[in-house]
């Protein structure tokens, strides 16, 4: 085994050149870099282990050689600006004048090594950013509340985060007319058109766009299945389940969407009911979605008491004249918020 104590003697002088030893963390900061670029950028071949493993093994020893490397440049510059700030602060006689300038290069030094660890660039790399968010946030809210911080902060991380939703609503307009029919019967008719754009997180997401109609049983209600166009297009979409509940008929859709950054999306619902049985209709909404406007058509003697569904701030009428009335809300909808409306019969 004569070749592996050469190779032992080889290293190890090459382990005490003091050139290589000041510049190993800058190689082990590159190679790290140039590590993870192949992991990233190596196919991923089916059937091919080796692909795979090569794959793994790039990314992961990359990323370990890479934070050493980012570790040994920080320790590095900290002690080095230990011995520079001691060193340059004897030219100053006035003992406050060295204090000021040792805080001072401090500061700097401070801020560049943020500009590091915060750059987007390494905070991609990082495994434990979700924690790393909690006790951000803790601190930014000088932790108050902390009975119950942890299950505030666990209810927006899961309820308002975008952290697993590949898509999200925006510009949504609600045109809802409401046309009486039969005074006696209390029956009226309710067509909505519904227009807005889903915007994807890239043009290689799929979305899975969930929809759904319920009405009450006893309103004999009559209803015609949802229109649904894309794009200017009209698809088919899929029934996904019909069931009754309570005293409710729901059905549930689904319609599949890919290869697209955004998609205009017109949805034509059509119904009649008697609304002294089925008086309260309402729309929350399934994704975060960015400003909604309302617009509701009243033919008839219907009256209409509208209701914010757990929006942060109010949706605000903004028209409100003898058959039209017009609602609108700037800013952000989460999962569950929107609006109900009340519809009676006037006297």
């Amino acid at each position: 085994m004569e070749w592996i104590n050469k190779v032992c003697v080889f290293f190890k002088k090459v382990f005490s050149i003091e050139s290589f030893q000041k510049s190993l963390p800058w190689l082990s900061f590159f190679g790290g870099i140039i590590l993870v670029a192949i992991g990233l950028n190596l196919p991923s071949i089916e059937g091919e282990p080796i692909h795979s493993f090569g794959k793994a093994f790039c990314n992961t020893v990359g990323i370990t050689i890479l934070s050493s490397g980012i570790f040994s440049v920080i320790l590095k510059t900290i002690q080095f600006s230990g011995v520079f700030k001691e060193e340059v602060s004897k030219f100053f006689k006035d003992e406050e004048a060295k204090n000021l300038f040792k805080a001072e290069l401090t500061g700097v030094i401070q801020e560049e090594i943020s500009e590091i660890i915060f750059n987007p660039k390494f905070l991609k790399l990082r495994n434990d950013l979700a924690q790393y968010w909690v006790l951000l946030t803790k601190e930014l809210t000088q932790n108050k509340f902390p009975e119950i911080s942890d299950l505030l902060l666990e209810d927006i991380k899961n309820s308002y985060l975008p952290l697993e939703s590949g898509f999200y609503f925006k510009k949504a307009n609600h045109t809802i007319t409401l046309k009486l029919l039969d005074k006696e019967k209390g029956t009226i008719e309710y067509n909505k058109n519904t227009r807005f754009t889903i915007v994807a997180h890239d043009e290689t997401t799929v979305i899975t766009y969930p929809f759904s109609t319920t009405f009450k049983i006893a309103a004999e209600s009559i209803f015609n299945q949802p229109k649904l166009k894309i794009n200017d297009e009209t698809i088919d979409y899929s029934i996904v389940k019909e069931y009754e509940e309570d005293d409710e008929r729901i059905c549930e859709y689904e319609a599949k969407l890919e290869g697209r950054k955004e998609y205009n999306i017109i949805k034509e619902d059509a119904r009649s009911f008697q609304v002294n049985i089925d008086p309260l209709q309402y729309y929350k909404t399934t994704k975060i979605l960015k400003d909604l406007s309302i617009t509701i058509v009243i033919i008839g003697d219907i009256k209409v008491e509208f209701e914010s569904l757990g929006t942060l701030k109010e949706i605000k009428t903004v028209l409100n004249s003898e058959n039209t009335i017009q609602y609108e809300y700037k800013g952000i909808l989460y999962p569950e918020q929107g609006y109900l409306l009340h519809l009676k019969l006037k006297n």
